[in-house]
C-alpha cells in the first residue's frame, strides 16, 4: 500500500513529464477525461486499481498522438453516418499511433499495454451475436493493431476477429477488403484515412450490388430447357446458393445502414470511462504543466551579469570539483601488481600474502540533472536589508554563478527557469537541460512581474528533471518564501519527493524552511562560495 501511495503522490508529476516529452499539454484533476485538441485532462491515479496507470499512460500517448498528427476538422467533416465515423476513426488511430511510435519508440509498449487490458482482460465470448458492423470493426482495429503496430499480443485474438469476419462476409469481399487495407501503412494525413474509408465502403456497395443481381436472378429465374432437367442435387446447390446471397445482401446492407448501436464502442471512449470512474482517487485541485515562454534577452547586460559573476563562480566550480574528484576516490584495495606500494602492509609477506599495492577505485560521477527555479514575481523586486540590492537581482547572479559551476562538472546536467510569464502561470526557461550556460547569459535579466505562482512551477520543473537521461534528479528553488498557494506548493513540494526529486530552497534574503525541509538564505553574493557550496556539495555526491 505504501508504494502505491508514492505512485499516487507522484502521478501528475510524472503524467506531465511524460506530455512534455510527447509534446502536448497535460492537466491531471477533476474526474474527467477529454482532449480539446491542446490540452489533455487525466483524472487523478486511483490507488486501488492496478491497471488504471497503464491505462493512462496508453491514453495519454493515444490523445498525444491525436494532439500532433490529427486534422480534427477533417475528421469532424467525414462523421456523416456512424459506419463512416468508425471506419475512419480506426483508420486515423492505427495511422496517429503509428506516428507517435516511429517519434517515441517507447509509446509501443505503453499503447500495446492498454489494448491487453482492453482485449485481453476478459477471454470469455459472448453468446450474443454480433452486427456484422461489430464484427467488421473488430476485425479492422485488432488485424490492424497486431499487423501494423507490431502488437504480437493481439495475434490471438486478431486471428478469432478474422475468423469471425470470413464467417460472415462473402469471401469476395474479405479478399477485397484485405487487399485495400494493405495501404495503411502508407497513409500520410487524416484525409487520405478518409479516401482509404471511402474506397471501402464502395467496394461493400460494389458487392451488396453483386449480391442484389443473384437475388433479382433467385425471384426471376430463366426458365431451363424441356429437354434439360436438372439433377436433383444440383438444383438443392443452387438453392442454397441463391439463398446465401440474398444472406449477403442482408448483411453489406446492415453494414452499409449501420446505426451507433450495430457499431462497437469507440475504444478512446472506453479508455475515457474507464479513467473516469476513480472521483474517489481525484485531487482537490487541478495540475496543468504552465507553457514554456521564449525569453526577453539583452547580450549588453548579459556580458556585465556574467562579468560581475566570474569570480564567485570560478571560486565555487573549484571547490565543487574538488569535493567531487575527492569522494570519487575513497574506495581503497590491495592488489599483488601495481605501482604504489602500501609500506604498511609489508608485514604481510610473512604470512604469504603479496598483495601490497594500492588501488583506488573511482566512483561513479554525480549523473544529476540540477534544476534552477527563480521566482521572478514582483515581491522579488524588493531590496535584502541593508545590502543596497534587490532580491531579483542576486537571484539571477547567484543562478548563473551556479550553473556555470555546475556545468563544469562532469556528469551535471543544469538548468534554469524563471517564473511567472507576465501575469500568468506560465514560465520562462532561461537555460535547457543541454545548453551551454554563456551563450545563454544574455536571458538572465532582473525583470520581475506578476504573483508567485510556485506550485505550477513547480509542476513544469520537476516534469522537465523526470525527462532529462540523468539519474538523480535535483531542483534547487531560489525565492522570497511567499507563493500564492501555500497547501498546494507543499503539496507539488511531496510529490516531487514521492517520485524521487531532491528539492532546497533558497531564500534570498528570506528564510524558506517552511517549504523545504533543505534550504539555506543568501543576503549576498559573496555567500555564494561558501553556502552554495555547503548545500550543492552533498546534493551532487552520489550516494
Amino acid at each position: 500500500m505504501k508504494q502505491n501511495r508514492t505512485l499516487n503522490g507522484a502521478f501528475p508529476i510524472v503524467a506531465a513529464a511524460l506530455g512534455n516529452s510527447l509534446g502536448v499539454k497535460v492537466r491531471v484533476g477533476g474526474c474527467v477525461a477529454q482532449t480539446d485538441g491542446k490540452t489533455i485532462t487525466i483524472p487523478a491515479y486511483n490507488q486501488d486499481d492496478p491497471y488504471y496507470k497503464d491505462i493512462a499512460w496508453g491514453y495519454l500517448a493515444h490523445e498525444a498522438a491525436h494532439v500532433r498528427f490529427s486534422d480534427f476538422d477533417e475528421f469532424t467533416r467525414a462523421a456523416t453516418n456512424p459506419i463512416r465515423r468508425t471506419m475512419v476513426n480506426i483508420l486515423e488511430d492505427i495511422r496517429i499511433e503509428s506516428g507517435i511510435i516511429r517519434l517515441y519508440p517507447g509509446t509501443k509498449q505503453t499503447l500495446q499495454k492498454m489494448d491487453e487490458h482492453l482485449f485481453l482482460g476478459n477471454n470469455s465470448r459472448s453468446d450474443k451475436p454480433m452486427a456484422p458492423a461489430t464484427i467488421l470493426s473488430n476485425f479492422m482495429l485488432l488485424r490492424l493493431s497486431a499487423d501494423v503496430l507490431g502488437f504480437k499480443s493481439l495475434n490471438d485474438v486478431a486471428d478469432a476477429a478474422e475468423a469471425d469476419l470470413a464467417k460472415t462476409f462473402p469471401e469476395a469481399s474479405v479478399t477485397r477488403l484485405m487487399a485495400l487495407l494493405s495501404d495503411v501503412p502508407f497513409l500520410q494525413n487524416t484525409r487520405d484515412c478518409v479516401r482509404l474509408a471511402d474506397r471501402i465502403l464502395r467496394m461493400f456497395e460494389e458487392e451488396r450490388e453483386t449480391a442484389a443481381q443473384h437475388e433479382h436472378q433467385e425471384q426471376f429465374p430463366e426458365s431451363p430447357p424441356e429437354d434439360s432437367p436438372q439433377p436433383p442435387g444440383q438444383a438443392n446447390d443452387v438453392q442454397a446458393q441463391e439463398q446465401e446471397q440474398t444472406q449477403f445482401y442482408q448483411i453489406l446492407s446492415s453494414v452499409l445502414n449501420a446505426s451507433d448501436e450495430d457499431l462497437p464502442v469507440d475504444r478512446a471512449e472506453t479508455i475515457r470511462d474507464i479513467l473516469d470512474g476513480q472521483h474517489q482517487a481525484c485531487y482537490d485541485e487541478d495540475v496543468e504543466l504552465p507553457v514554456a515562454r521564449k525569453p526577453e534577452c539583452n547580450a549588453v547586460l548579459g556580458q556585465e551579469l556574467l562579468k560581475k559573476v566570474l569570480g564567485h563562480s570560478a571560486r565555487l566550480r573549484l571547490a565543487l570539483q574538488s569535493f567531487v574528484q575527492g569522494s570519487q576516490n575513497h574506495s581503497r584495495s590491495h592488489k599483488r601488481s601495481g605501482n604504489k606500494i602500501d609500506g604498511s602492509r609489508l608485514h604481510k609477506l610473512a604470512l604469504g600474502d603479496s598483495r601490497l599495492f594500492v588501488h583506488q577505485a573511482p566512483k561513479q560521477s554525480p549523473n544529476a540533472a540540477f534544476a534552477i527555479l527563480i521566482d521572478a514575481s514582483v515581491s522579488m523586486n524588493t531590496e535584502v536589508a541593508d545590502t543596497g540590492q534587490n532580491r531579483i537581482g542576486l537571484a539571477m547572479e547567484a543562478a548563473l554563478a551556479l550553473a556555470l559551476a555546475l556545468e563544469a562538472i562532469p556528469g551535471v546536467n543544469p538548468s534554469v527557469t524563471k517564473f511567472p510569464y507576465e501575469d500568468t502561470n506560465d514560465v520562462v526557461p532561461l537555460l535547457r537541460h543541454g545548453q551551454k550556460v554563456r551563450p545563454n547569459a544574455a536571458a538572465f535579466l532582473p525583470v520581475t512581474s506578476g504573483l508567485t505562482p510556485l506550485c505550477s512551477a513547480l509542476w513544469y520543473t520537476a516534469s522537465s528533471v523526470l525527462s532529462a537521461r540523468e539519474h538523480r534528479k535535483i531542483i534547487m528553488v531560489l525565492n522570497d518564501g511567499q507563493p500564492d498557494n501555500l497547501d498546494a506548493t507543499r503539496s507539488v513540494i511531496r510529490r516531487c519527493e514521492a517520485s524521487g526529486i531532491e528539492l532546497i530552497g533558497v531564500g534570498i534574503g528570506y528564510d524558506t524552511s517552511h517549504l523545504f525541509s533543505r534550504s539555506i538564505v543568501i543576503n549576498d553574493l559573496s555567500e555564494l562560495g561558501t553556502q552554495l557550496f555547503r548545500i550543492s556539495r552533498d546534493l551532487l555526491v552520489a550516494a
